[in-house]
């Protein structure tokens, strides 16, 4: 066996940044570790702090080394060692300054914002280049750009990556509307920079939800998932905002105009319908989140941010309701009154009597037809139709709870 001695300070900061240990190959590294756990054993054991000491050490035939014993000890007189102390010593490695945590975290989120921001005029460049000029790292920007975004992430990425290049670009004034409630629209926007306020009932008289929606969010997902028909949202630009416009037919020739892509599959109804009979406190985030992905294309999701559908799928609960029953009626009621759950249909039809605003603004009374992958608030008048014995499969949320989760990320913008 081979024998040295190793002169060191009993701390493993000064250690580590003098470097005192000589080049014993590769047992450099196991000395290092076996002095400092000496160390950490004497001062633990003693309750003291040590000034010096010098450590012996020998080398076996198998290459395990082996601290043998210690001499020329001495001791602070300071008192021993703290657990600040020690993270403090270590953090100093090499001369650097303690960092404060608050400025670090400062630091790291204005990294990330100056990060996101140069990714965000990446893409603002990109887009105002005519699609034929657009190289390979221009179509990167875009991807990166809406990588993240809930409504393209659920496509494959070859798919996402045809989509960004045919992407187009709008400058939006503050205070000017993207599109009115009633109009057909035939392109999907995606906010690249600004804040865009998204009136999501605009004609129904006595609940509107309404959600501001910032950077990297999509709205108008009806013109893809429902062609053809009137918007039933109407957005304001609440300041300056560059938007990302992906037409129809780019999805028509990447996708295909027949997909299915938009509607809950039997398999996702049946997930939802298991993972939301449970109380909200036996979900884990994977349930949850399966129930987003398979409940993000109904009416009532889009148009909102990932986790504000993260929020409403933690508290929604799955209710069945047989034909012809009257699932809500407040008919009696003030007019005033606010809807204490919203109905999001995914079996059979429900038809819905509320009072809503005509074309003119005035107030009438409207009747709607509720399928499949369409939601309704429980004011007016629901009952079950549809072809008889057919039951009516609803996901219910709770006004509260919706309010709740748009609270929270209010609070987080």
């Amino acid at each position: 066996s081979v024998g040295d001695q190793v002169d060191g300070r009993a701390t493993a900061a000064w250690l580590l940044k003098k470097q005192v240990l000589a080049n014993f190959g590769g047992n450099r590294g196991q000395l290092e570790s076996l002095t400092l756990r000496t160390v950490r054993y004497i001062e633990r054991s003693r309750g003291v702090k040590l000034a010096s000491f010098r450590g012996h050490f020998v080398i076996d035939t198998c290459d395990e080394a082996w601290i043998v014993g210690c001499s020329l000890i001495s001791i602070q007189e300071a008192p021993p060692p703290t657990v600040e102390d020690f993270v403090r010593d270590m953090s100093n490695v090499g001369g650097r300054a303690v960092p404060d945590p608050q400025e670090k975290e400062r630091e790291e989120t204005l990294k990330a914002l100056r990060r996101q921001e140069s990714v965000a005029q990446a893409c603002i460049t990109a887009l105002q280049l005519p699609v034929e000029r657009r190289r390979e790292e221009h179509v990167q920007a875009l991807f990166s750009q809406t990588r993240d975004n809930a409504f393209l992430s659920s496509l494959p990425a070859a798919f996402h990556l045809q989509l960004c290049r045919q992407m187009e670009h709008r400058f939006l004034s503050a205070g000017l509307e993207v599109y009115f409630s009633g109009e057909e629209q035939s392109f999907v926007f995606i906010i690249v920079s600004g804040i865009v306020r998204v009136m999501l009932e605009p004609n129904r008289q006595n609940y509107c939800r309404a959600v501001d929606l910032t950077g990297g969010d999509a709205f108008a997902q009806q013109a893809i998932t429902r062609p053809f028909t009137p918007m039933t949202s109407q957005p304001l630009a609440l300041t300056d905002a560059h938007l990302i416009c992906l037409p129809r037919r780019a999805f028509d020739q990447v996708i295909g105009p027949l997909s299915n892509r938009w509607r809950m599959s039997r398999t996702q109804k049946e997930r939802c319908k298991k993972v939301l009979s449970w109380n909200p406190s036996e979900r884990t985030e994977g349930d949850v989140q399966q129930v987003v992905n398979a409940a993000r294309h109904l009416a009532f999701m889009q148009d909102l941010p990932s986790h504000t559908q993260n929020a409403i799928c933690k508290k929604a609960s799955y209710r069945t309701f047989p034909h012809g029953t009257v699932v809500f009626d407040d008919t009696l009621m003030s007019e005033d009154a606010l809807p204490s759950f919203f109905l999001l249909v995914l079996t059979g039809q429900l038809s819905w009597e509320y009072t809503g605003v005509s074309a003119s603004g005035d107030r009438e009374e409207k009747k709607e037809e509720i399928e499949a992958g369409g939601y309704c608030s429980a004011s007016g008048k629901g009952v079950v139709v549809g072809n008889a014995g057919e039951d009516c499969e609803c996901i219910v949320v709770n006004r509260e709870d919706w309010e709740r989760a748009n609270g929270e990320e209010a609070e987080e913008e």
